[in-house]
């Protein structure tokens, strides 16, 4: 806003009715034209056809923002959660990947983990900078460039961050998960932090679990999922049948609970 005015100097949209747009917001450098580009998410999105009810979805509008940007029409890249109910809602701008860019990074809080084997365990994005982005990802067909999964059903990651924790020169990512239950499961709902230092190699799925049925580390047990339990915001049709998930301590080289 103007100072002296009540009057903002750019207005931007939900693309839709019921959207919730603004839940999370931020700026920063993302394609290099030197602009400041507005990231903002709206976690209520039901984007596909057909809809994928509460996928939630992220907006890249490149600056300068004009005075008014609908976001039906106006957003230049636009990010869709790949599932119903995965709720993108958190997110942040940084230069993770060390190349003068900054990279779009994502919370899907009720995201349901690798095989959707962890209900509501929550995933999250890194979205590298480039002059080349445009036009809509849909996370359901093209992966992020860094996915990172929690390690267990029900740990709901719920806020991203970035910031220089090593002391290194590169920002380094932060993600918080409010109802994990610590590392050994004995502290119900206590939440756990991670960090994962910044890096020009961050690419491909990074997994919090590890142990047996996680590919390396110790300490894990299996849990069984709730038999077709429905969760929060779904629809039955994405009830989840009986299975196993692998809960565990942390034990990947890199990643650092904060204290």
């Amino acid at each position: 806003v103007a100072a002296g005015t009540a009057t903002p100097t750019s207005t931007v949209l939900g693309a839709e009715g019921g959207d919730h747009l603004g839940g999370s917001m931020a700026a920063g450098n993302l394609n290099g034209s030197g602009s400041g580009d507005l990231a903002v998410s709206a976690d209520e999105v039901g984007p596909g056809n057909p809809k994928r009810n509460l996928a939630g979805a992220a907006y890249l509008v490149f600056g300068p923002v004009g005075a008014t940007v609908d976001l039906l029409t106006g957003a230049n890249y636009t990010v869709w959660g790949a599932a119903i109910g995965d709720s993108i809602g958190r997110l942040a701008v940084a230069d993770v990947a060390g190349d003068s860019l900054d990279d779009l990074i994502l919370a899907a809080q009720f995201a349901d983990g690798p095989s959707d084997l962890r209900v509501d365990a929550g995933e999250a994005y890194v979205i590298n900078g480039s002059a080349a982005l445009s036009g809509t990802k849909d996370l359901l067909v093209s992966p992020a460039n860094l996915t990172v999964y929690t390690e267990d059903a029900f740990d709901e990651l719920s806020s991203v961050d970035a910031g220089d924790v090593n002391a290194d020169g590169k920002k380094d990512l932060i993600f918080g998960a409010d109802d994990a239950d610590g590392q050994t499961e004995g502290k119900v709902d206590a939440g756990e932090l991670y960090v994962i230092y910044g890096s020009s190699a961050l690419s491909g799925a990074r997994d919090v679990c590890q142990g047996v049925g996680c590919a390396g580390g110790s300490r894990c047990r299996s849990r069984s999922l709730i038999t077709q339990w429905t969760p929060p915001r779904r629809s039955a049709a994405s009830s989840v049948a009986a299975s196993s998930a692998i809960v565990c301590e942390l034990r990947w080289p890199g990643y650092r609970p904060i204290i």
